[in-house]
């Protein structure tokens, strides 16, 4: 006999590559292989909206969602894909339910990230759109982002913050006008001591004990 149970990752995957149309009026991918919202397909994609699972259509080569009304950046969208998975230890049966966050509106690249300087006090946060947004270190009042001089990099605005130090978290806000908007906090990054010494001979690279050398945590 063969048990089922449900597991819930939030990590990447195929799906992720899922992009919310820059008016809110759609989310929709176009998978590498065959769609999994096609019939017949042992997996099943949907996108949960504030909570609510929804299931795309098959529309020409893409599975698309069409709420509605129109999303907004203050909604919580995640992509899901499931499907049955075997043990070959023991002929349990398992469906796995693979879950990761999408971007803001007309972001494909998944959701916004950051990273500080901490000997700048420099903060870049990439992923964003055309939004208003800021970053604040700990409770502390937020410091609104803005272009990158001369970068050339798209989606990407940054702040020079005081008080960055290793401990300490710097948290991603947007600010959204309109009667659902608001202040939303998008991603928050745990701040470690990483430092990188340059020799003619190579580098070394030394780390905080027990804390990874990524530690941008997107919720």
């Amino acid at each position: 006999m063969t048990s089922s149970v449900v597991l819930i990752i939030r990590r990447d995957f195929q799906a992720a590559g899922s992009k919310v149309a820059s008016d809110g009026s759609s989310v929709s991918i176009t998978p590498e292989v065959l769609s999994p919202c096609s019939s017949g397909s042992a997996s099943t994609l949907s996108y949960i909206i504030d909570d609510v699972a929804h299931t795309p259509v098959q529309q020409g080569l893409s599975c698309v969602y069409t709420p509605s009304t129109p999303l907004t950046d203050q909604d919580t969208i995640d992509a899901s894909l499931s499907g049955p998975y075997s043990d070959a230890t023991n002929g349990s049966l398992s469906i796995l339910s693979v879950v990761t966050p999408l971007g803001l509106l007309g972001i494909s690249n998944g959701p916004p990230t950051c990273t500080a300087d901490l000997v700048s006090g420099q903060v870049i946060c990439s992923g964003l759109n055309s939004g208003s947004f800021s970053v604040a270190v700990g409770s502390g009042t937020p410091v609104a982002l803005g272009p990158i001089p001369n970068s050339g990099l798209v989606g990407s605005q940054s702040a020079f913050v005081p008080g960055l130090a290793p401990g300490k978290t710097v948290e991603l806000f947007e600010t959204t006008a309109g009667p659902n908007g608001g202040l939303r906090a998008l991603t928050t990054l745990h701040l470690s001591t990483l430092e990188v010494q340059s020799t003619p001979t190579g580098s070394t690279i030394t780390c905080q004990p027990g804390e990874a050398a990524l530690t941008n945590r997107t919720w």
